[in-house]
């Protein structure tokens, strides 16, 4: 398998603010707990923009296999709040220890309403639209606006059977360089699909998914495609990824797990042709996430 960003024996955040304060480099304590009446947890530092930050952040990727200290592009947002979360902000306790590995049984749930809709529990309706009630023909009107395909028994087991350790890249995304000094969120952690679990991230908690639920998709994303968290907000991820050569279905499949785990890429706006489209190319892709 194409390596990915690794670290076997992540240095510790004591390690990270003293190569910090050696390099004269302010930084910031990003704290997690999730209880506000405990104690905080320091989990990782932020580094506001400046001069400095142009050199430590490609000297910290290239450190990183033996350093163990990941450097995600954080940028800022409420002016009233410009750093939140990683100041003042929400987030609970790491959730590294929880995070797993069986993504079938993660995406039989979110994607229920998919794998339920009433073409996939009565493959005959596609035949014989008309006999749909009602209710069905409204659920199907839904999913047929946005150029969904129709849940067939190919379409389930090949999506499915695309979630297996299979690569479908020949080596691992490389960060790009900021073209403007950025704020680094930097987190000590053994791979980058990590951070938000390590962290305690909540910027997808409207969907009910914690750090954790998002560091499982991002490490199978790193295994199976290559692909590298580069930036982390309050409520938007980056991913950066190295060119894929997907076939037409591997690219369905792939559109599916992407609207599973975010749905708000998929509007009213945006199909779900033109999402699968998208990955149909042969350079270096961002795939970029936010959560409502």
């Amino acid at each position: 398998m194409p390596a990915t960003p690794y670290c076997a024996h992540p240095q510790s955040l004591e390690h990270l603010i003293d190569l910090l304060d050696r390099q004269c480099i302010a930084h910031t304590p990003v704290n997690a707990t999730d209880n506000p009446h405990a104690s905080n947890q320091e989990v990782a530092v932020l580094v506001l923009p400046d001069d400095t930050t142009a050199s430590l952040y490609p000297q910290l990727l290239a450190d990183f296999p033996n350093q163990g200290f990941w450097p995600t592009l954080a940028h800022p947002q409420d002016p009233q709040n410009p750093w939140y979360p990683w100041v003042d902000g929400d987030l609970v306790e790491p959730s590294t220890h929880l995070i797993f590995s069986n993504l079938r049984d993660f995406y039989r749930t979110v994607g229920v309403d998919y794998f339920t809709r009433p073409t996939a529990t009565n493959p005959q309706l596609l035949a014989d639209p008309e006999s749909l009630t009602d209710d069905e023909w409204l659920e199907e009107e839904f999913w047929n606006g946005l150029e969904f395909p129709p849940p067939t028994l190919d379409v389930t087991a090949a999506f499915f059977d695309s979630l297996s350790p299979i690569p479908h890249h020949t080596a691992a995304a490389h960060p790009p360089t900021p073209e403007e000094p950025a704020a680094l969120l930097i987190t000590p952690t053994h791979r980058p699909a990590d951070v938000p679990a390590a962290v305690g991230w909540l910027g997808a908690c409207n969907y009910d998914f914690a750090g954790h639920h998002i560091s499982a998709v991002l490490r199978s994303w790193e295994d199976r495609f290559g692909a590298i968290l580069t930036s982390l907000d309050s409520q938007d991820m980056t991913m950066t990824v190295p060119p894929l050569a997907l076939t037409d279905g591997e690219r369905t499949s792939l559109a599916l797990e992407h609207y599973f785990f975010c749905r708000s890429l998929i509007d009213d706006t945006t199909t779900f042709g033109h999402q699968s489209a998208a990955l149909a190319t042969s350079d270096v892709q961002q795939w970029v996430f936010h959560w409502e």
